[in-house]
C-alpha cells in the first residue's frame, strides 16, 4: 500500500512544537518532507531521552517517516507493518497479498516502533517482551532494523544503509561536548527513560496507508 503524502507545513509545525518542549529554537533546516520527517524522529527520540511524553503530531511524523523508510528500503507486499493510530505500510519481497487479512502482519505501538527504528531496542527484545505482535512466517524485521541513527542534537538523523551495523546512542559526527539538544554539540549519550504518562500498548489498528 502506498504511503500517504505528508504535508511539509504540518510536519514543520510538529517539529517546532517538539523542539520548543525541549528548549530548542525553531527548526532552521531544510523544509522538504524527508528532512522534516527526520527532524520529527530525532526530536521524538530526544524527548524520550528526557523522560517526557512526545507530542502527538511529532510522533505521527516520526512514525510515518520511519514507515516510509522501511517501505523504500525493503520494497514488497509480503508483510504488512501496522503502527496504530498513525499508519501502516506493506514491505518485504515475496508473495503479494491482495484480499482479506494479510498472511504476514506486524503490529506495535508508536513508542516501540520508534525505538526499533532508531536502534534503541532490538527485535529480539520486543518479541520477548511481547511489545510486538507478529503473525506469519515472514513477519520478522530483524534484518532490516534499525532504519536511522538518531542525532543527539535533535537535528536530522542519518538513514542507515542496509547491512551497515549501528551502535545505538553514538552521536552523529564530531562536535564540542556540551548540553544535549544544542546545535553543533553532541553531548554525552544518555540512557533511555520511559516517558512519564505513556499509555500502554495500542490495540489493533485499521489497515491503511501510512498517515493518520
Amino acid at each position: 500500500m502506498p504511503p500517504r503524502r505528508l504535508d511539509p507545513q504540518r510536519l514543520l509545525a510538529a517539529v517546532n512544537v517538539q523542539r520548543d518542549a525541549l528548549g530548542l529554537g525553531p527548526w532552521r533546516g531544510p523544509l522538504e518532507v524527508g528532512a522534516l520527517g527526520a527532524a520529527c524522529a530525532n526530536a521524538v527520540i530526544a524527548t524520550i531521552d528526557a523522560g517526557l511524553e512526545p507530542a502527538r503530531e511529532a510522533m505521527r511524523g516520526a512514525v510515518i517517516y520511519s514507515l516510509d523508510l522501511l517501505a523504500a528500503r525493503v520494497p514488497g507486499k509480503a508483510v504488512e507493518v501496522r503502527v496504530p493510530p498513525f499508519g501502516a505500510v506493506q514491505a518485504v519481497g515475496g508473495p503479494r497479498h491482495t484480499r482479506g487479512t494479510p498472511p504476514n502482519v506486524i503490529e506495535t505501538d508508536s513508542l516501540t516502533w520508534i525505538l526499533l527504528a532508531a536502534g534503541r531496542t532490538t527485535w529480539a527484545d520486543v518479541m520477548a517482551s511481547r511489545a510486538v505482535k507478529a503473525s506469519g512466517a515472514r513477519a520478522d524485521l530483524a534484518s532490516y532494523l534499525p532504519l536511522f541513527r538518531s542525532a543527539r542534537s535533535g537535528e536530522p538523523g542519518v538513514p542507515v544503509e542496509p547491512g551497515v551495523p549501528v551502535e545505538p546512542g553514538v552521536p552523529d559526527g564530531p562536535g564540542e561536548s556540551g548540553g544535549p539538544g544544542e546545535p553543533g554539540r553532541t553531548g554525552e549519550p544518555r540512557g533511555l527513560k520511559v516517558p512519564r504518562g505513556h499509555s500502554e500498548r495500542s490495540g489493533p489498528g485499521e489497515s491503511g496507508g501510512s498517515g493518520a
